[in-house]
């Protein structure tokens, strides 16, 4: 786990790092090329490298950056100046042209064969502070990177995103973002980098250390987490537990048409550990249900409920109608944990926040995928769904963290990135992007994995990250074995990843492999 920041508390570190502890902004500078140029040279060596450089900090990264490769004896160093440049990156143009860099404004007529023929391209044209999309010059240079055959490297974030929660302060045209191969962020990493919007610009995301002290941004309530969190996250199995230490799982799912999503959550329940799992049904369901699934019990809805769960899924493929409405204010107006899933989301409708259990702690967890939650964002009103499609991407965690206080629920965003977003303001990212989990019925075993989780005990913001992750990583696993696959195969890997058999552990040079 390693703390995300927002581009407003990457200005606060910086401006506090240099009153506390007496450093210029031409040291942070400074130590970010180093940083910047010593993973350039270890990747790609550090010849035939051109600069594109706006008038702001990151053109001032870059151009230290080419100093840094001319004096390691760096050949055909281009910097490409476009904007008029600030105090700061003047004195890094100056440096730059002495150590033998040669410095050209954009409109000069060579610089369409420079970039055709360089090695790598450092996109410094814009950074934080950015307000709007790319334009003039700077879109031309873009441009003509999209056809260059060079890696592309951003410094910091890749050019043409910027950070804005304003009404129209972004444009759908993810084109206009100069696409990286490696986005070399200065740690701690922007958040933004992992919107929607944006991650596929990023490429590789690779942190450039000893800018900022370590630690710095332990107070930033945004975390990025991977594998190797898994066996913290949790819980031990005692050799001695019985099946009601690892609860009871009650889950409501399922209609005509719909039966195969209540199976994978059903299964997906089981392969997380919980004790037991129940399935609800519609009693013309029942016979159906009854005849498919072994070791777990199937109540038709008509019977009612004499069990005592210690948690409960509610949505996977149960349809939107009455019967469904009934359920779902049943299970809204318990303390039970709850997971909320596929229909019952879009049934949320304008209702009350649901309350938290005796100790406080707020106890249900919202599953949408993007389309999901525009839509109960407009059914609750809170904007109009054409701008909440916009924000999902742009705008990722404030727009997750104003819909988690509304319901005053645990949000998980699933997406190539996913979010879960805690009420209290509190986020785990997890950076998954894998492809082959992107099919029908992947989502019901998420929620039945984390339902399980819950109706083990563990809180429910650990149990979200946890079943998260773990259901990335039974992905992952299946990926590599066999290409795409279908969502029942996931419960398999996941119950070994769950169990302990399949979990990354770090090694000393900090990778990470399965055991």
């Amino acid at each position: 786990m390693k703390n995300l920041v927002s581009c407003e508390y990457s200005r606060l570190l910086e401006r506090q790092i240099q009153e506390s502890c007496h450093i210029s902004s031409d040291i942070l500078m400074e130590n970010a090329a180093r940083g910047m140029y010593s993973i350039i040279k270890d990747r790609y060596g550090g010849d035939s490298i051109v600069a594109l450089c706006g008038g702001g900090n990151n053109g001032g990264d870059a151009l230290a950056v080419l100093r840094h490769a001319l004096f390691d004896g760096a050949q055909n160093c281009v910097a490409i100046v476009t904007d008029p440049p600030c105090e700061q990156t003047m004195r890094r143009i100056a440096e730059a042209r002495g150590a033998g860099a040669l410095i050209l404004e954009a409109a000069d007529e060579r610089v369409p064969a420079f970039l055709e023929h360089a090695k790598i391209i450092l996109d410094g044209l814009t950074g934080t502070g950015a307000r709007g999309a790319l334009r003039g010059q700077s879109l031309y240079l873009a441009s003509l990177c999209g056809t260059a055959g060079a890696i592309i490297a951003a410094v910091d974030i890749p050019s043409g995103m910027f950070e804005s929660c304003s009404p129209g302060g972004w444009s759908d045209d993810t084109s206009l973002v100069l696409k990286a191969h490696r986005t070399l962020t200065v740690a701690p990493a922007k958040a933004m980098l992992y919107y929607p919007a944006y991650r596929s610009s990023c490429g590789e995301i690779m942190e450039v250390r000893g800018v900022f002290p370590e630690g710095c941004a332990s107070k930033s309530p945004i975390a990025l987490y991977d594998e190797s969190d898994l066996s913290r996250l949790l819980p031990v199995l005692a050799a001695d537990m019985h099946k009601g230490d690892r609860g009871n799982l009650g889950i409501y799912a399922g209609s005509v048409g719909s039966t195969g999503a209540a199976l994978l959550a059903v299964k997906a329940g089981v392969a997380s550990g919980a004790g037991t799992v129940t399935l609800g049904v519609r009693d013309e369901l029942y016979s159906l249900f009854a005849g498919r699934v072994s070791g777990t019990m199937v109540r038709p809805l008509s019977l009612g409920n004499s069990r005592d769960y210690q948690a409960m899924l509610i949505g996977p493929g149960l349809g939107i109608d009455d019967t469904s409405r009934t359920l779902l204010e049943q299970c809204w107006n318990t303390a039970i944990p709850l997971v909320v899933d596929a229909d019952a989301l879009r049934m949320l409708g304008t209702r009350s926040a649901r309350r938290r259990n005796a100790a406080g702690t707020v106890v249900t967890v919202l599953t949408p995928h993007p389309g999901e939650l525009a839509a109960i964002i407009a059914n609750c009103a809170m904007i109009e769904h054409s701008e909440a499609e916009h924000r999902i991407r742009f705008d990722t965690y404030p727009l997750c963290l104003e819909l988690a206080r509304r319901f005053d629920s645990i949000l998980v965003l699933k997406t190539s990135v996913s979010w879960i977003v805690h009420p209290d303001g509190r986020a785990a990212v997890y950076d998954g992007r894998i492809p082959a989990l992107a099919t029908g019925g992947s989502g019901d075993v998420l929620a039945g994995a984390l339902a399980g989780l819950l109706a083990r005990g563990m809180d429910p913001f650990d149990a979200a990250t946890a079943a998260t992750i773990a259901h990335g990583l039974a992905g992952r696993i299946l990926e590599r074995e066999k290409g795409f696959f279908d969502a029942a195969e996931l419960t398999e890997p996941l119950a070994l990843v769950m169990y302990g058999l399949k979990r990354p552990q770090r090694n000393y040079d900090g990778n990470t492999g399965e055991r």
